[in-house]
This record gives structure tokens, sequence and C-alpha cells, in this order.
């Protein structure tokens, strides 16, 4: 399995992004480019076209990959292995992902658990440290919850401040109604990112920004509304004067459109990506 995985990233060494883009996934994008579809994932972290395909350049070029394994359980000597790889290796990055399947209540809940070569104690192999709390990125850094957007408030303008405070608002009563699992994420650019992410995908319906500029934006992402919660879209649009397009800015963020998008989290928490099921014990 690890000589398979190794394999795959030899054969992507030394590949120019457009070879990779046009050659390799051409098929799977479906006539996108892979800059749009990995923004309708990553949405306010993604990188601009120009700086994300450079970054891909160097990273073929260089051989610098990430490697995900997902196992339904990890042996000791699998973790010895990668943990050895990444410490005689440069820029090569090993993932091992243990997922397990529960039954509840007659819903299958899948739960995913990142394991850490460096930290976890061979003795007991089911032991393993939980991932960093703060993620850090070439764009920004990304924080848990509400509080790193809040105190971005006092660089908003006075006339747009209670729009601003609104919207934190919106987003702790999103976290605390279990719909979404709500990040800030700060931009090298000074733009902060309210991300309030749907499991188990990890995508927003919605970004909230508060801009380098101070003025607070939202932007709405429609292909995750459209698998996620498609019975929304017309109530949200009124709400916001707007179509929701695809990764399109709404017009004014008012008290009327937040709870319509409160709404339509709570038909997307219902909605697993894909398949009308709950989600609600992930």
């Amino acid at each position: 399995m690890v000589a398979q995985i190794l394999a795959y990233a030899a054969a992507l060494h030394g590949r120019s992004a457009e070879e990779f883009e046009r050659s390799i996934l051409a098929k799977h994008l479906a006539g996108r480019s892979l800059h749009d579809t990995v923004r309708d994932t990553a949405q306010a972290e993604a990188a601009e076209p120009d700086d994300f395909h450079q970054t891909l350049d160097r990273a073929l070029l260089d051989g610098a990959l990430r490697l995900v394994l997902v196992l339904d359980q990890v042996p000791a000597e699998l973790v010895r292995l990668i943990g050895y790889l990444e410490a005689v290796t440069h820029g090569l990055i090993v993932d091992l992902v243990t997922v397990t399947s529960y039954e509840v209540e007659g819903k299958r809940v899948v739960v995913p658990q990142r394991i850490e070569p460096e930290k976890i104690d061979l003795s007991d192999r089911s032991a393993s440290d939980p991932a960093p709390a703060q993620t850090a990125s070439s764009t920004g850094v990304t924080t848990p919850g509400v509080d790193a957007f809040r105190e971005h408030l006092a660089t908003v303008s006075p006339e747009h401040r209670a729009t601003a405070e609104a919207c934190a608002a919106w987003g702790e009563r999103i976290a605390a109604a279990g719909l979404a699992n709500v990040q800030t994420y700060t931009g090298k650019g000074g733009e902060v990112v309210l991300l309030p992410r749907l499991l188990p995908e990890g995508s927003g319906l919605v970004s909230i920004y508060i801009r380098s500029d101070g003025r607070p934006a939202l932007q709405w992402w429609r292909s995750v509304f459209d698998r996620r919660a498609p019975h929304s879209i017309d109530a949200v649009s009124a709400a916001g004067g707007a179509d929701i397009g695809r990764g399109s800015f709404v017009p004014a963020i008012t008290d009327t459109l937040l709870d319509a998008l409160f709404d339509a989290y709570r038909e997307a928490s219902a909605t697993e990506s894909g398949h009308q099921q709950p989600i609600w014990a992930l």
C-alpha cells in the first residue's frame, strides 16, 4: 500500500500544473478548471488563480506532495514507517487517517481521526493526539470559533459595525445549534472571514468577510446550496435581493437574510452531502 501511493507520487513528480490538470484530471473535472473545483471547497481560503497555479507547479516540480492513507485501523509498524519517511525526506507529508463507523439509532455515523506519527505512543496502538486547533497555510491562518472574527470588529467603520456584530452573533447562533463547524480565517491581505462549514464535507453555504477596508460582505456558494439546502434557495434569494450565484456576493446583509440563512443551515444539517440522510450525530 505504501509502495503504491509512493508510486503515484513519483508519477506526478516533475509534471507541470497544466499537464496535471489537462492530461491527468481532465475527465474528473468535467470541463471545469482545477482552481474552480478547489475553490468550491476551499472557498474563502482558496488562493488567487495565478498564485494557485504557481504553487502547484512548484510542488509538482519539487515533489512536495501530501499523501493521504485512509484505513479502518493503523498498525504500529505503519506508523513507524510513515514517521521515518517524513523524517528522512524533504517536502513529503503523509497523513494517516483512521475511519470508524457506528450505528446510532439506525443511522450510520462515520468518524475520522488523524494519526500523528511523531506524537503517537507506539506501546498503545489506539493512542493519538488530536489535530492542532489552529492551522496555517501559505495564504493565512484558520482558528476555531467566532472569537478571531469578533476581535476584528473594532476595524469596521461605525456605519457597518452593527451589521458585522449581527454576523458574529449569527455565527455563534449557528455554532450553538450544532448546524456547522464555525471557524475564522485570517488572510495575509488583512481580510477576516467567518466560515460556517457543514459536516462532513467541510464546505459552507456562505462565507462572511470583514474586508481589509473594514466593510462586511457575504459570499454565497450555489453548488453547496444545490447539494445541501435546495429547498432554501428561493427564500434565501428573496431575502438577499438577488439570485444565488457561484461564489457571488450578496448586495446587502440584513437580519432577514441571516434568519433565512439560519433556516438554510438547518435544512443542510439534515442533508448529508449527496444524500438525504440526517447527520446530526457527526
